[in-house]
């Protein structure tokens, strides 16, 4: 039952903390004693069970006398096609690595830079905590639980990103009726031992004796005497009219001890929960193991009364008839024995154990467990289905499959979105507390990992950009198929050899540092220098003086839309009108070459020594006149 307070001004001068304590104790077991979510973590701990191949379900949180498995395993799985089928599933889902994009909402030229940055810097956040990896576990829990929640916190100065089990968060059923997002307390149990506590929140006396004597849970259910001591979070969000609060409390003499309080002023709260698949009402989904459950219950019947058929009837038995006078005594597996007698023969019987039925039937329920999730068999085992021999025939196989789990894959790319919006208000109360917060992240254009600081990012307000996702996996992570794809869209015009040239990059990590890469990178951040900071510059004749021109007159009509400074437009018109300059000086010297003008004239003829090289093509490199050693 929840508390009769459960809007009490967690801030008001008049309540001590031993109320604000008692109250957030309060209302933590409240939750977690009510009947939802006791059914709920129930459901959780057999699924756990039954993907583990566990007689006991293993589960750290709330293996209670409260808490029992609704199906009390009787044996390991022989065949454990719901561990299968949520294994194929969860790589399927994960296989895509989506990649947040910060897109700048307009401003200035400065302000696209500093969203740029904010981009790596999101992404160093990312490679530091492994968030990948981090994802495929939550598919995983939310295969199996209806949900998959990771937590955005900081410790010693850096955002660390964890991922949490779906039992630990506490969230009142009726508070989160109508979804995550409305539920205005979140709370978490979680298990830390009492050396840790008083290492971390031991800073009084009364805090010490609470957590020397704060009753403490066995997290396997066998109720052992562990240091492991309950500890609750609860956040509420902040409102128009008055602050939320973080609070922290353990089990105390009295009802609760509270280890921290501090306010909480934002609507926001660090986590972030996947479920891909929602209930019509409250916080939490339908997970897939609800409905391959069954059909695992049912291939188990099946296989123990195929087991119990086969050892009943495929023995050797054989048929002697009434009154034949057999020497028994002969009877053995020696290698050509003979067997003694008088009457007739006795006859081996060859019995079949059961119809073709019980088998049929269990290869259907083991398609139907794959079928029900949208999962290709042939693809969960590793194998390519039958007739299927060309790679343009598996692309539509596999986007056939990606198609059944659209929905889901878009429900995995928003929860990375939401991820980086929470990392990133995370890395900017570290800023705001520590007053220095950096990450290192790769950077295109550099051979190296670059420091990225938030000072650099530290004007930008939420109203100046906006995320959204791109996943990177749009084109196949296999060479063969990318380079498939990537050739296609270059004969069907959709895509120029530049283009394909960078979508190709990944295949090689050092492509990007190329002689070819490098020119075009070299040019960009001429342009950009010259839109986004009004600094001059000015092409050479070493320049690709083509490409120079081409994506100058593109970021000068991008610039025209954005409204960028109109005296840095004149700088890369310059900018331009001297490539262009260029461009005819070099043209002029090739056809003077070719029409036997005075420079043609004037050249010596080929094979002479310290003569000059030939002139260069329109828009090439020249050659440089190397000094002989």
């Amino acid at each position: 039952m929840v508390p009769a307070q459960p809007d009490i001004d967690f801030w008001a001068e008049e309540v001590p903390d031993e109320l604000r304590a008692r109250y957030a104790f309060e209302y933590s077991r409240a939750v977690e004693d009510s009947a939802s979510e006791i059914m709920r973590r129930a459901t959780a701990a057999t699924h756990v069970a039954m993907y583990e191949n566990a007689a006991v379900p293993l589960m750290p949180v709330g293996a209670t006398s409260t808490m029992v498995p609704l199906w009390t395993l009787y044996d390991r799985k022989v065949w454990n096609v719901l561990r299968s089928v949520i294994s194929a599933y969860a790589a399927t889902i994960s296989r895509s690595r989506p990649r947040p994009r910060f897109l700048a909402s307009g401003g200035t030229g400065r302000t696209h830079r500093a969203v740029k940055k904010m981009q790596y810097l999101n992404d160093g956040i990312f490679s530091e905590n492994d968030v990948y990896e981090l994802g495929r576990m939550v598919c995983v829990d939310d295969a199996l639980m209806g949900g998959g929640v990771l937590q955005v916190c900081h410790y010693d100065g850096r955002v660390k990103i964890e991922r949490i089990l779906p039992t630990e968060i506490l969230i009142d059923a009726s508070a989160g009726f109508n979804g995550f997002n409305n539920a205005q307390v979140i709370g978490r149990k979680r298990l830390i031992d009492k050396t840790v506590l008083l290492d971390e929140f031991g800073d009084s006396p009364e805090k010490q004796m609470a957590i020397i004597h704060a009753r403490s849970e066995d997290p396997s259910g066998n109720g052992l005497n562990t240091r492991m001591v309950p500890v609750y979070e609860l956040y509420r969000r902040s409102l128009p009219s008055k602050d939320g609060f973080h609070a922290i409390v353990i089990p105390g003499n009295e009802p609760g001890c509270l280890l921290r309080k501090e306010k909480w002023k934002f609507k926001w709260v660090p986590f972030v929960l996947l479920v891909s698949d929602p209930a019509i009402t409250g916080v939490w989904g339908r997970s897939l193991a609800e409905g391959v459950a069954p059909i695992q219950l049912m291939i188990d019947n099946l296989l123990t009364r195929i087991h119990r058929s086969i050892k009943l009837a495929c023995v050797p038995r054989w048929w002697l008839p009434k009154g034949a006078k057999i020497n028994r005594s002969g009877i053995s597996n020696d290698i050509g024995s003979f067997i003694e007698g008088t009457g007739g023969a006795p006859q081996a019987l060859t019995v079949q154990a059961l119809s073709r039925e019980p088998y049929d039937m269990l290869n259907q329920h083991v398609q139907q467990a794959y079928e029900l999730c949208g999962i290709n068999q042939n693809a969960a085992a590793g194998q390519r289905e039958a007739g299927l021999e060309s790679g343009e025939a598996v692309r539509s196989s596999m986007e056939i499959q990606q198609n059944r789990l659209a929905v889901r894959q878009a429900r995995y790319e928003a929860f990375f979105v939401e991820l980086a919006k929470i990392a990133v208000n995370m890395a900017k109360l570290v800023y705001g507390s520590n007053k220095s917060y950096s990450v290192v992240a790769k950077v295109p254009g550099y051979r190296f990992l670059q420091t990225i600081d938030w000072s650099e990012v530290a004007d930008l307000t939420e109203t100046d950009f906006v995320v959204d996702t791109w996943p990177e996996n749009l084109l196949s992570q296999t060479p063969a198929d990318r380079i498939d794809t990537v050739t296609n869209l270059v004969r069907g015009g959709v895509w120029d050899q530049d283009r394909a040239q960078a979508a190709l990059d990944d295949l090689d990590p050092e492509a990007e540092f190329s002689f070819e890469r490098a020119a075009e990178m070299r040019i960009s951040q001429q342009i950009e220098n010259i839109l986004i900071d009004g600094k001059a510059e000015l092409p050479t004749e070493y320049d690709n003086l083509a490409l120079a021109l081409k994506n100058g007159v593109r970021y000068l009509k991008l610039g025209e839309l954005e409204d960028v400074p109109e005296k840095n437009l004149d700088l890369l018109r310059v900018y331009l009108d001297e490539v262009k300059r260029l461009q005819g000086k070099i043209n002029g010297v090739v056809g003077a070459a070719a029409a036997g003008g005075p420079e043609a004239q004037a050249a010596p003829p080929p094979g002479a020594g310290g003569g000059a090289p030939p002139a260069p093509e329109a828009g090439a490199i020249p050659p440089v006149q190397l000094a002989a050693a």
